[in-house]
């Protein structure tokens, strides 16, 4: 997966038949993206159920291409950051280190320490999803992974968003009443290879609310690689979410 999507032919997406999974045809590669459900009226009333709305799937706007205009987007956000020195980001194209919430949202280590270190078109993408967090009641994401000099993909060795500063493995969703929830502990359904955003009846009110968070950032199109218990046992305490702005497709297992 990557590469220059300039050139590629237009996208096309499909909608197969129930419990299949949406493709995105991406110069002749079908990549899986978002879990079709029986009907969309059938995930809309399983998000109701949980207490979240959904809206529109329009993609948002291009990130920007030059540090000097993301750093500005997030001033003007009234987002408390500091650029980071590059000696101690190699490899992070726009270092910043957060001081302050996105937003309504706090982004802290699953200990609760430390500012956050990452490139600031992650900043810039978690503060877009913010608005749907906060609806949710949620005030904090703690995390278990961001910025990892260095990092490697575990199956094929490729050079990992964390390495960049672009990846963040969230671990919890603090609400605003003290309750969190936990990827490990509220994530019921974990079949493997399963399309994350299928609703399930059976799931608790804690696992709908968990999974319909993770999948209006799906739904929004504001990370490129998104993947969930159902993917491996290596993801069964986080959902990985990752932005590739250099590419057009989204991935989603």
């Amino acid at each position: 997966m990557g590469g220059d999507p300039s050139g590629m032919p237009p996208t096309r997406t499909f909608l197969p038949a129930a419990g299949a999974l949406v493709l995105l045809w991406l110069g002749g590669c079908a990549l899986p993206i978002i879990g079709a459900p029986a009907s969309f009226a059938e995930r809309d009333a399983a998000r109701a159920q949980a207490g979240l709305a959904t809206s529109g799937s329009r993609p948002p706007p291009p990130l920007p291409a030059d540090a000097d205009s993301c750093y500005g987007a997030l001033r003007s956000q009234g987002v408390r950051f500091t650029v980071a020195d590059p000696a101690e980001a190699s490899g992070v194209a726009m270092p910043t280190r957060l001081q302050g919430p996105l937003g309504a949202v706090t982004v802290r280590s699953r200990g609760g320490d430390g500012a956050a270190l990452l490139d600031c078109r992650l900043a810039l993408g978690l503060l877009r999803w913010e608005p749907w967090l906060r609806r949710a009641g949620v005030v904090a994401i703690e995390h278990v992974s961001v910025y990892r000099p260095g990092a490697r993909t575990r199956r094929r060795g490729r050079v990992s968003g964390h390495a960049r500063g672009l990846a963040i493995d969230a671990a919890r969703f603090v609400l605003e009443d003290g309750a969190r929830l936990d990827v490990l502990e509220d994530w019921e359904n974990r079949e493997r290879g399963r399309a994350p955003c299928l609703p399930d009846r059976d799931e608790g009110r804690a696992a709908r609310r968990l999974r319909a968070l993770v999948c209006d950032a799906v739904e929004q199109r504001l990370f490129q690689v998104v993947l969930t218990p159902h993917h491996d046992r290596a993801h069964a305490d986080h959902v990985h979410l990752e932005l590739k702005p250099e590419v057009a497709w989204t991935y989603v297992r």
